[in-house]
């Protein structure tokens, strides 16, 4: 650890605002910001850059190797063996997160309620934070074009976009002592799953023919270069049919066919939609106790009420891996590896149903 180290910090704020509008609905807009002041990296020691040139590419990538002292010697333990050891430091560049939602309201006399609301969120970090180990905050998912070993900002995979919820209920008074009530909740926001885990927002990596990173820094795998037409021609691929896939992926994913000519960043991916609908339902018994009136609700909950109508409907979309090229350093030659998409099904996404009793008094 860097003996001058600090401890992460943040500022925080936020500001929102309630009206009342004409017909008797209710507004509400707030705004969150969250700046951090000092972000903790880790690095790895007793390694140096050298520049590596890929085909295609307009610039070249850095290389990590092991760092040699002027006797040609490793960093040495005290065992007498080469160690890569963790170093934990303040960052250069630091994240923010920011966030903008609305919301409309409205209660009607006989019992109908509505509400509907809205967020936009944008997120940047040095790393998703993933893991509790200092092994995971420098190789988990900290995707850069130079390798986990260099400070780069890039958005948040947990953090959607955009989110959006509405609710629709419905309260029926059965005279004095007893109430139902009907409701209907709608969720949606950018949601995936590579492999078993959820993301909000994706990136698009590449590897060696060992699967490991190009970069040779025991990290997280590289960003890919989104070649334009004329730059893809001229690399080499495994075949000519595969140089025609990657071609027809980048033209059809609406990122990377913006953004050709360029080095793609982490988390630039939205994660597809994903709706949600859970109903709820409760019924109150009213009785007096002494000079009170206490209540016995009994609820049913059901989530993921399309996926109790249909086994296929209510799922979110699952790929099974973010890593679409390939370089072999060996031969020099490229491989796209297509994805594979499918819908996930798990005790997370799959409906389930909950019925509770609550004494109020």
């Amino acid at each position: 650890m860097d003996k001058n180290l600090k401890m992460p910090s943040a500022w925080k704020s936020s500001l929102a605002l309630d009206a009342k509008l004409p017909g008797g609905i209710k507004a509400t807009v707030e705004g969150i910001y969250s700046k951090d002041l000092t972000s903790v990296k880790t690095h790895i020691l007793g390694i140096e850059s050298e520049q590596l040139q890929l085909p295609g590419e307009p610039q070249s990538r850095i290389q990590w190797v092991a760092e040699k002292d002027a006797n040609g010697q490793y960093l040495l333990n005290r065992n007498g063996d080469t160690v890569f050891p963790y170093y934990l430091t303040n960052s250069s560049v630091n994240g923010f997160y920011a966030s903008v939602t609305a919301q409309l309201q409205k209660d009607f006399d006989f019992g109908l309620s509505l509400m509907a609301a809205y967020t936009w969120s944008e997120s940047q970090s040095l790393g998703e934070g993933w893991g509790d180990q200092v092994t995971s905050s420098y190789s988990a998912l900290n995707y850069a074009k130079d390798g986990s070993n260099v400070e780069e900002l890039g958005r948040s995979g947990y953090v959607p976009p955009h989110r959006f919820i509405a609710n629709i209920s419905y309260r029926v008074n059965e005279g004095k002592w007893g109430t139902s009530t009907f409701g209907l909740f709608y969720e949606g926001y950018n949601l995936c799953f590579i492999g078993d885990y959820s993301y909000s927002r994706m990136s698009y990596v590449m590897g060696n023919q060992d699967d490991d990173a190009l970069a040779g820094d025991s990290g997280a795998l590289q960003l890919i270069y989104i070649p334009t037409r004329e730059e893809l021609a001229s690399m080499p691929f495994s075949s000519e049919d595969n140089k025609a896939a990657y071609e027809a992926f980048i033209s059809g994913d609406r990122y990377l066919s913006k953004h050709r000519g360029e080095y793609s960043k982490r988390g630039y991916v939205a994660a597809p939609w994903y709706s949600r609908f859970n109903f709820r339902f409760t019924q109150d018994f009213h009785f007096p106790v002494a000079d009170q009136i206490h209540t016995i609700q009994v609820g049913l909950d059901i989530n993921n009420v399309a996926n109790l109508l249909n086994r296929n409907w209510g799922l979110p979309e699952r790929v099974d891996t973010d890593r679409v090229l390939r370089y072999d350093t060996k031969t020099g030659l490229y491989t796209y590896m297509p994805q594979t998409w499918s819908k996930f099904a798990s005790t997370y996404s799959t409906w389930n149903m909950l019925l509770s009793v609550r004494y109020f008094f």
